[in-house]
């Protein structure tokens, strides 16, 4: 599944830089049972981040914390996927990261 918008186009998602030192938080939408495996990746595929056996609240989300030293503008994607035998495929979400504002 693609939330965001498809690839090639710019996200509709987006969000300023958070200051150096701070973080971002993200709630990102999973079916509310299992475990999953959550990457960050760059506009070009490279992981740069990764959470495992993380498990939603009871409303089926995850809430992720982001260093803002792996949030440098550009676009980004979260790929979540549960784990276990019955993994079903991967979803995407899609976000872009502006420059702060001056």
């Amino acid at each position: 599944m693609e939330r965001g918008d498809p690839a090639g186009k710019e996200p509709s998602h987006r969000l300023y830089q958070p200051p150096a030192g701070g973080c971002a938080f993200f709630t990102i939408p999973v079916e509310p049972e299992g475990t999953y495996r959550v990457s960050l990746r760059d506009a070009g595929g490279k992981e740069l981040w990764t959470g495992e056996g993380l498990t939603p609240f009871g409303d089926g989300y995850l809430t992720l914390t982001i260093p803002a030293s792996l949030l440098e503008p550009g676009v980004f994607t979260f790929v979540s996927q549960e784990e276990g035998r019955s993994a079903g495929p991967a979803s995407r979400f899609r976000f872009l990261v502006k420059p702060r504002p001056r």
